[in-house]
């Protein structure tokens, strides 16, 4: 035989007989590499192999097949079960998968044949059904369902387990004509829609049917203690959704429910910080605070590891709200949060506490409980929030965050009013350290190309790092607040006056630079070359104002990806067709975005383009 790579072959393994696709072969040693049914490599002579033709198996014995009225060992013999050909392209049903089950449950069948068939219609559903988007109970999901309930326990042949998935088949055909409402729902179904539409962002794209089933559900699962139908609840009514009106005093008592039964610590440490800004704010006592409440559940949740906790302990010693007034220890607290949400950013992990952090440090450079007035840095500090509110608000929006965004406004209004603020088109400075001394801690360096452009004249361009690991590399995390300038950048280039010439042998290549200090560029401790003179960085209007269109997808987890469209008439709520390493996946898109390139939390040539409008 002429073999071709995909081609299904069987060769012989000691006494047995294996068989397997080819997917690569060396015409030079005349071997192939083959993956077998378990999905092992394997690598083969050409003519220590057998061709295996297609299996066509027409309805009839294709339906016998799946119903087990015809053993699949016997039909395929020594082929593969990947090389069956449906050739009626018949679908099966959840009346074949109960056919199949009631013979394996009367003990008629033989092992082997219960796992050979297992792999065949395992492999038979996930190549015939779509995901059904709308219908959240369609015979896809109870096929699904069905099948992997009694396939986990094919080891232990479980009676029981093979009862309850016929007893489901059996109620979903029952049920499969009645009106969405009056059909009866697992439990399995009612929690996964309920976990899917956490998110407001998912909950805004559903359809009107999922949302009443929704509110159903939630309703049904939090009246008997259940954990997910407390959380949808209890984070349904915080502030209100698409399908709870708000109700402060349910949200806390639902609230108060799940932390006395959830386990784990850091799911209690966020319940109770939820807790605390019910009390702080005075949500269910018509707006008067709560602060010995507030203190102690912002306690438990910031001795926990939630920042937002933390920061809201530091608001109440920088006031003196239920505690002593400090405002040295809420400065204290301030910084650290600072440092640990600073790493997030430069990450491009918007939707940290940076912005809520970044403005708090803003305040304590001016006020009452500064302890040294300071407009310049105040306005440092409120530009980055100013971006990360922006950042977090296109990929989370977190309720409240609203209220930030113009905390963060006014805050920056009122030190530029004060400054008699004027933005700059170009800035110079005498030393870099200031403007690169996050870029060159923590283990961070950056590499240096210089060009020399005229008479002391330079072109220094600067680019993060890459280390082996890294795919793209990092992007540089900047702010020059006289320039209205906080981003995420790949490149920054600045003008370079020297009042002395730099050497021949640092220009027209690349330097790794680890330390700025003052006038000297170093690597590992020993100095690279020393800068007199003025550096002018100007601002890069175009590359600052082009702006990226962007959909946001989710693959059923909580992290959405964006995805570059230009395509103007694919909105929220339509499906696209995306690339996913290398499989072809329809998604719903779930919220549509505006980016430069310094708001990108990759370099622009890492995004894949939607392929098409579904």
């Amino acid at each position: 035989h002429d073999f071709k790579i995909d081609d299904f072959v069987k060769w012989g393994y000691g006494n047995s007989v294996q068989s397997g696709q080819i997917f690569y072969i060396d015409k030079k040693t005349k071997t192939a590499l083959i993956r077998d049914s378990e999905g092992w490599t394997e690598e083969q002579s050409l003519s220590k192999l057998t061709y295996l033709p297609f299996i066509k198996l027409e309805k009839d014995e294709y339906k016998a097949v799946v119903t087990f009225e015809k053993d699949i060992v016997a039909v395929i013999g020594d082929n593969s079960i990947k090389n069956v050909i449906n050739a009626d392209d018949y679908t099966i049903t959840v009346e074949d998968l109960i056919t199949a089950m009631q013979k394996i449950l009367g003990g008629s069948v033989d092992i082997d044949s219960v796992y050979t068939w297992g792999e065949f219609v395992d492999n038979e559903i996930e190549n015939q059904y779509e995901e059904d988007t709308i219908d959240i109970y369609s015979e896809s999901v109870a096929l699904r369902h069905m099948f992997d309930t009694v396939h986990n326990v094919f080891d232990c042949y479980s009676p029981e387990v093979l009862q309850k998935a016929i007893e489901e088949g059996l109620t979903f055909i029952e049920d499969r004509n009645k009106p969405y409402l009056e059909r009866r729902y697992p439990l399995y179904v009612k929690e996964t829609l309920l976990k899917n539409l956490e998110l407001d962002k998912s909950m805004n794209v559903a359809p009107e049917k999922q949302i009443v089933l929704y509110r159903l559900f939630a309703e049904e699962l939090a009246e008997k203690d259940n954990i997910v139908g407390l959380y949808a609840v209890g984070y349904g009514c915080y502030g209100g959704n698409r399908a709870f009106d708000c109700d402060w005093v349910r949200s806390r008592d639902c609230i108060a429910k799940l932390l006395e039964i959830v386990d784990k610590a850091v799911d209690k440490a966020l319940l109770a910080n939820t807790l605390g800004y019910i009390y702080y704010y005075g949500r269910c006592t018509n707006g008067v605070p709560d602060y010995d409440n507030a203190y102690k559940y912002f306690s438990f949740a910031a001795f926990n590891g939630v920042f937002e906790a933390q920061y809201k302990i530091a608001d109440m010693f920088k006031n003196g709200y239920g505690v002593m007034k400090s405002p040295e220890t809420a400065k204290k607290i301030f910084e650290n949060l600072y440092d640990e949400n600073l790493k997030y950013m430069r990450e491009g992990k918007f939707d940290c506490k940076f912005a809520d952090v970044a403005l708090r440090m803003g305040g304590t450079f001016i006020g009452d409980n500064s302890s040294k007035t300071d407009y310049s840095i105040a306005l440092y500090y409120y530009t980055q929030a100013e971006f990360a509110i922006r950042m977090r608000m296109l990929e989370k929006n977190y309720y409240g965050d609203s209220k930030v965004k113009s905390a963060i406004e006014n805050a920056i209004s009122t030190v530029k009013e004060k400054l008699e603020f004027k933005p700059l088109k170009k800035e110079n400075f005498g030393y870099l350290d200031d403007l690169f001394q996050d870029e060159t801690s923590d283990g961070r360096k950056l590499d240096l190309v210089i060009k020399k452009k005229g008479e002391l004249i330079y072109k220094m361009t600067f680019t993060p790092h890459k280390n082996a690991y890294e795919r793209y590399g990092r992007k540089m995390f900047l702010t020059i607040p006289e320039m209205e300038t906080c981003g995420l950048f790949s490149k920054l280039t600045i003008t370079y006056k020297a009042c002395v010439a730099l050497s021949d042998d640092v220009l027209d290549r690349v330097l790794v630079v680890d330390e700025i200090v003052g006038p000297e560029f170093r690597y590992d401790g020993k100095p690279l070359f020393s800068t007199v003179g003025r550096f002018e960085l100007r601002r890069n209007k175009k590359a600052l104002e082009k702006t990226y269109r962007f959909v946001s997808v989710s693959f059923g987890s909580e992290k959405l990806y964006d995805y570059l469209c230009d395509d103007e008439s694919i909105g929220v709520g339509d499906y696209v067709i995306v690339d996913v390493a290398g499989e072809i996946e329809k998604v719903v898109v779930i919220m549509v975005s505006e980016k430069s390139e310094s708001e990108m939390a990759l370099p622009l040539k890492a995004y894949k383009k939607v392929l098409q409008k579904a």
